[in-house]
């Protein structure tokens, strides 16, 4: 399998295009003609595109891509209805995010302060696909091969994971995600929403004492 990354112009989100000879999957898009002039040029077939969460640095591409390709959006279903509505997507407070947030450079670019869009499939904890409320509500996490792990913005190598956004919740976060994040293998690589991928040993910031959770 072959994983390209994509760095977005907002805040520098990640979307990853993960292809297996002429499929693929897209996670978190973004507007990218480069990488839709590539999925043309190879005869690409894209078979779903897979949100983490719901803010809208992370789903600002759906419609784009959906004209363009017909892909279906595959999501939580907390995270399904959170995308249409643009309060809880965050993109009618982009410009004030972007403002408040420090931990990553802001390009001056215009955006869309009503986007909301809709997924086609939902799902709830199931197999690959693991429900990880916390930074969102409709946070989650994607494994693969029980080796990848596509986690949005609830884990960073450097950075604490941000729970106080609307819909965040650090008690769900302590009592549900984090535990299960624990007890993932040590030398699973991390790509996250944002900056580059990472082993999940790299991580320093649970804190020394395992019996807490």
């Amino acid at each position: 399998m072959v994983i390209k990354r994509i760095v977005s112009k907002y805040l520098q989100s990640n979307m990853y295009l993960l292809m297996d000879n002429d499929r693929a999957i897209m996670i978190d898009p973004c507007i990218s003609e480069d990488t839709y002039q590539y999925i043309r040029q190879y005869n690409i077939k894209l078979d779903y595109i897979y949100l983490t969460h719901e803010h809208y640095d992370h789903i600002s591409g759906v419609n784009w891509w959906k004209e363009r390709t017909g892909v279906e959006l595959f999501c939580s279903r907390k995270c399904a209805q959170n995308i249409a509505d643009s309060k809880k997507n965050m993109s009618h407070y982009f410009d004030i995010f972007c403002f408040l947030q420090t931990w990553q450079a802001v390009e001056e670019e215009a955006h869309t302060s009503d986007y909301v869009c809709t997924a086609e499939r939902t799902f709830e904890d199931q197999f690959l696909f693991k429900e990880l409320p916390g930074h969102s509500a409709g946070s989650s996490a994607l494994v693969i091969d029980g080796k990848l792990l596509f986690a949005g913005d609830s884990l960073f190598r450097d950075y604490e994971t941000g729970l106080r956004l609307p819909g965040g919740s650090e008690k769900l976060w302590n009592e549900v995600s984090k535990p299960w994040l624990w007890q993932l293998p040590q030398d699973m690589m991390v790509y996250p929403g944002h900056f580059e991928e990472f082993r999940l040993s790299e991580y320093k910031l649970w804190g020394d004492n395992r019996k807490d959770l």
